[in-house]
Order: structure tokens, then C-alpha cells, then sequence
């Protein structure tokens, strides 16, 4: 099949849609980096004995979605 370049239409139903899976995408990748940096630090701060602030709950669930995430993306 010959690539014939770039279909233009004025639909902006089609364009908002493009825009908003783009961020989507985005957002999906920074939410793996971010939730595996808080979980460096909680485990950090687990090992130096310091007091962590946050609810077991809280990290029992954003643990989940890590794993979660990881899954989605990477497997």
C-alpha cells in the first residue's frame, strides 16, 4: 500500500479525539514513573526506619495499580 500523505478533513470531532488519546498516552507513561518513585521512597524510608505517612490501604492500592500498570503497558 503507497503512503499518499496526510488525509485533511475539518471534522473537529476526529481532531479532539486524536488530541485527547495522545494525552491519554502521556499521562499513562508518567503515572508508571511517578507511582514507581513514590514507592522507591516509601521503601526508603521502610528500611531507614522512619515513619511513613501514608495509609497501609493507600499503598496496598497504589501497589496494585503499579502492577496493574506494568501490565497493561509492558506485557
Amino acid at each position: 500500500m503507497r503512503y499518499v500523505g496526510e488525509i485533511k478533513t475539518n471534522d473537529k470531532i476526529s481532531s479532539y479525539y486524536q488530541s485527547f488519546t495522545g494525552t491519554v498516552i502521556v499521562l499513562g507513561f508518567s503515572a508508571i514513573i511517578l507511582n514507581t518513585i513514590v514507592h522507591i521512597i516509601i521503601l526508603l524510608r521502610a528500611i531507614s526506619n522512619k515513619t511513613i505517612n501514608v495509609p497501609v490501604w493507600l499503598r496496598v492500592t497504589n501497589m496494585l495499580f503499579l502492577i496493574a500498570q506494568f501490565v497493561f503497558f509492558f506485557l
